[in-house]
């Protein structure tokens, strides 16, 4: 490993928070995928990483009855959408404090605050901060993030967008998306046939089972194909899917374990 190696890990909506239940949070899983990432840091002294977290629960619950696909076309949607930021705002701070006490070094950079997009696309986001605080070991604490839109007015930006807006300037090795499950699977619900590796090139509608929640920003087929494009672009990179239920996940995937998927060029 070279010293100033990067990693992006996801802690998932459905892993940190009670998906079924609104604005609740799994307590006992935070703290499991909390840990994991200190395991990581401890065992790969040098590691820079970038954590990010989806906002389960509480955003999604917030974005319920709500269309912004189109636009902040009137008052309901505006009042909404500021609902929706207050919300995923709301579970950013407990995560940040979950990693105080656990003694993870996190920094917040919310998207909201720096980034602007175009049609749902990142145009614009001065990350000067974020790459200052990696070369000084902390550890940059990103979110699922209701941002504004220079066309939209606003929009539900994921975790996994940010991600690949975030490539190409801090060039990861590594991006690990963390959630309930063991990885992909081909015949969800059954849970029975996990896909191992997954082409960046292949076209997924028919392998890929459904999620069992539906968010605002996707399922698990939409998470594999926003991360098909970035594996293309820059074909040393490698996404792993994989359980933060699982005890040393990201200590063995990051040694080259064969656990969860993996989505590769």
């Amino acid at each position: 490993m070279l010293e100033t190696e990067t990693v992006f890990v996801k802690l998932g909506g459905s892993l940190i928070t009670e998906k079924d239940q609104p604005y609740q949070v799994s307590e006992e899983r935070l703290t499991a995928s909390i840990k994991l990432i200190l395991e990581l840091q401890r065992a790969n002294p040098g590691l820079r990483i970038l954590v990010g977290h989806g906002s389960g629960s509480f955003g999604h619950a917030a974005a319920k009855g709500h269309n912004f696909q189109q636009g902040l076309k009137n008052e309901s949607l505006r009042k909404g959408f500021q609902k929706v930021w207050f919300a995923a705002h709301r579970l950013h701070h407990i995560v940040l404090s979950a990693g105080q006490e656990l003694g993870l070094s996190f920094l917040s950079f919310p998207a909201s605050s720096g980034a602007i997009a175009h049609k749902g696309k990142i145009t614009t986001w001065n990350i000067a901060g974020i790459q200052a605080a990696l070369s000084q070991d902390y550890l940059p604490l990103i979110y699922g993030d209701a941002v504004m839109d220079c066309a939209l007015g606003g929009m539900i930006l994921s975790t996994e967008a940010q991600f690949s807006y975030l490539v190409p300037y801090l060039k990861p090795k590594r991006i690990f998306l963390l959630g309930l499950e063991a990885g992909v699977y081909s015949d969800f619900p059954a849970r029975q046939k996990i896909i191992s590796k997954i082409n960046a090139n292949e076209r997924l509608n028919d392998r890929i089972g459904p999620s069992e929640f539906t968010d605002v920003t996707g399922g698990m087929l939409d998470k594999v194909t926003k991360m098909q494009p970035i594996c293309r672009q820059y074909p040393g990179l490698l996404v792993h899917i994989l359980s933060g239920n699982e005890p040393d996940a990201l200590v063995r995937a990051y040694a080259g374990c064969s656990i969860g998927t993996q989505i590769s060029a």
